[in-house]
């Protein structure tokens, strides 16, 4: 079968617009009929005819994998290589890239072949592939359908490494369709049937058939049936059988994975010396950095946040150095990254790195859909190249030209407009979220205001050397007194207030809170000011913001809008909202039930 197919549930998100933009696809595929022909008639006749081979192509799968699409059209052109073997490889090099939309299209075209219709070896190799890409697209129904063909057909012919396969992808079906139990005998019966056989791509379903259960056991925390399968991977991760085609450093990258599951599972376990064993060998393997995610519920076990944010700002230099390299996985970091700042206790950089999170899975999907469309016109235009356009159809082909402009220009602007109302959406409810946040926190804020206020001062002492007292000193001025509602306030001042120096100050307040003078006294100030919003609303904003001791209305905006992601009357809208929701439930509570 196809060259190791990755598991869909380790950090890859299939497009699931891809109904519309196939239909997108097919309206610029008439337009886009020599762009692959171009591109075949420059950079290709470069390639030498020792590399246009099928095991040059799996060679530069992940290494290079714009060079085996170059290969195999340089193979469509030169070489006597029949389509349903070209449209396999196509099919299994979109795959292994994870884009399993594209690889369906190369893997339904040779249904239609003799090839295919007359051979049943080819047809159980094209349904595997099939069924691998609706796994990839979490298309259950599709997948199920074809699976149990595939194990009709593989039962019909005595083929049990095919029949292990058709298995192992209903036992997956099963297992999301939340029926877990069966899902797993499933999985487990195929991946026995396998380990019998004599299959030619043995090792390879072996490895993805135990990557599959160690992630599926540690979603339902069973590790120790998940070690059991991690050291069954252990055992076969570098084999391979003879007449496979070799994938460079395919070896490095899947042992990487390895060792950063056995940390994780060995962790859970509380055998932690063991599994410092194997997160010091994962260590060792620089190379794959966008996998360093799979080591991350290792290390939040460990505590080691700072490692973890480390790792993640690695990873993010990593992707974004070359944006056709960004994707999901950095979103993935991005989460990892917010998560340790969090339970750090920074919650400023952690809401920064959660908004990071939302603006890449924005840009991502964005892309997707872009490359999707581009790569389904090319695909088409490669298929077409080579043919002739007779003068007698030229009137026609320009009336379609029109009318895929009409209809690609209407079917963009609806996108956009579904796309813009999902980011809406998504916003409002980001910005719910984080109005909630901003009542839970001034209710904290009042109560510990009111503690310090209500607690005697203790004795003076001497507090030349103690930057905490001298904060001490400083915050219980401030909330008694309040001088940060003058706008004129200056550090000068407070130094004269607290007898001190502008340099012990300065220290006092990084020590005790890592701001600047005028950060800290603008915190208090928007604390003042969410105070006002929620309980003055006769009051404007501007008015709010100058009771609160901000100079200007403008500033007042910019401090807002920086520090909570939204500006003032947006937040008075959202606390509405949450006020009304709240009187609703409270008006629901009574009504109905047994009194």
């Amino acid at each position: 079968m196809k060259k190791t197919p990755t598991s869909p549930s380790a950090g890859t998100r299939p497009c699931h617009h891809d109904t519309c933009l196939t239909a997108l696809a097919a309206i610029i595929m008439m337009l886009a009929t020599s762009l692959r022909a171009a591109a075949a008639n420059g950079d290709d006749s470069l390639i030498p005819d020792s590399m246009l081979t099928e095991a040059h192509v799996y060679e530069v799968t992940f290494t290079d994998p714009e060079l085996g699409h170059r290969i195999i059209d340089a193979m469509r052109e030169r070489t006597d290589i029949d389509d349903y073997t070209l449209n396999i490889l196509e099919g299994d090099l979109y795959f292994n890239n994870h884009k399993a939309t594209q690889a369906l299209i190369y893997y339904r075209r040779t249904l239609e072949s003799d090839s295919v219709k007359s051979n049943a070896e080819n047809r159980k190799e094209v349904w595997h592939r099939m069924i691998s890409c609706f796994d990839l697209l979490h298309d259950e129904d599709s997948k199920m359908q074809y699976a149990k063909q595939l194990m009709q057909l593989a039962i019909e012919t005595d083929d049990k490494p095919t029949e292990a396969i058709a298995k192992f992808a209903m036992g997956k079906s099963f297992y999301n369709q939340r029926n877990t139990s069966m899902g797993f005998e499933y999985m487990r019966q195929a991946t026995a049937m396998m380990r019998e056989s004599d299959y030619r791509h043995k090792y390879d379903n072996l490895r993805y058939f135990y990557n599959t259960l160690i992630i599926y056991y540690l979603r339902e925390k069973m590790y120790a049936d998940a070690l059991d399968m991690a050291d069954a991977l252990e055992e076969v991760a570098t084999k391979t059988t003879e007449g496979e085609f070799a994938i460079d450093d395919i070896n490095k990258k899947e042992l990487k994975s390895l060792y950063a599951q056995k940390a994780v599972i060995l962790q859970s376990l509380g055998r932690s010396d063991e599994a410092k064993l194997y997160y010091d060998k994962w260590k060792t393997i620089n190379e794959y950095a966008q996998d360093d995610y799979l080591i991350m519920p290792y290390l939040f076990k460990i505590k080691r946040y700072d490692d973890i944010i480390a790792y993640g700002k690695q990873l993010e230099e990593t992707l974004t150095s070359d944006s056709n390299k960004v994707n999901y996985h950095i979103i993935t970091a991005y989460k990892n990254m917010a998560k340790a700042y969090r339970l750090k206790g920074d919650y400023r950089n952690s809401s920064i790195y959660f908004e990071k999170a939302y603006e890449q899975n924005e840009k991502i999907k964005r892309q997707e859909q872009h490359s999707t469309v581009v790569e389904l016109a090319a695909i088409y235009a490669i298929n077409e190249k080579n043919q002739a356009i007779s003068n007698a159809r030229h009137h026609i082909m320009l009336q379609r030209m029109i009318l895929a402009g009409v209809v690609t220009g209407i079917t963009v602007l609806s996108v956009i407009l579904w796309l813009s109302v999902k980011k809406r959406r998504a916003l409002r409810r980001q910005n719910l979220l984080m109005a909630q946040q901003m009542q839970h926190y001034a209710e904290l804020a009042e109560h510990y205001n009111r503690r310090v206020i209500a607690t005697p001062a203790p004795p003076a002492k001497d507090k030349s050397d103690s930057a905490s007292a001298l904060f001490d000193e400083l915050e219980e001025l401030m909330l008694k007194d309040k001088p940060y509602l003058n706008p004129q306030l200056s550090r000068d001042d407070m130094v004269a207030a607290l007898y001190t120096n502008k340099n012990k100050l300065i220290e006092a307040i990084k020590t005790a809170r890592g701001m600047t003078f005028t950060d800290y006294v603008n915190s208090l100030r928007l604390e003042e000011a969410v105070r006002l919003l929620a309980e003055h609303p006769e009051l404007t904003i501007e008015q709010v913001g100058t009771r609160a001791g901000f100079g200007s209305a403008a500033t007042f905006y910019r401090q807002f809008k920086s520090t909570y992601g939204m500006s003032p009357k947006d937040y008075i809208l959202y606390a509405r909202h949450i006020e009304a929701s709240r009187a609703d439930t409270d008006g629901n509570t009574d009504r109905g039930g047994i009194k």
